[in-house]
């Protein structure tokens, strides 16, 4: 599993992290700084057309919305919109 040298070098870079924000609290409060950071896109959020709990009801949901792209299919109750 894990390695004697890998638990090792992860504590070293805790205690790093560690000192680093006891000496310079508003440098860690603002990282990442090096990371590439993307927006959600939230209109998929907001339609629960696209909410799928599981990978079956995701595939379930999508190939509904690609054999019936101008019908809204309501996977619950079965009834279309």
């Amino acid at each position: 599993m894990w390695s004697k040298e890998d638990i090792d070098e992860w504590i070293t870079v805790l205690r790093h992290v560690c000192a680093e924000a006891c000496q310079q609290p508003e440098l860690v409060r603002s990282a990442p700084h090096n990371r590439v950071t993307h927006r959600v896109v939230r209109t998929r959020l907001d339609d629960a057309d696209y909410w799928a709990t599981t990978w079956r009801a995701y595939q379930r949901k999508r190939w509904q919305r690609l054999r019936w792209p101008h019908r809204r299919v309501n996977l619950r109750c079965g009834a279309l919109r």
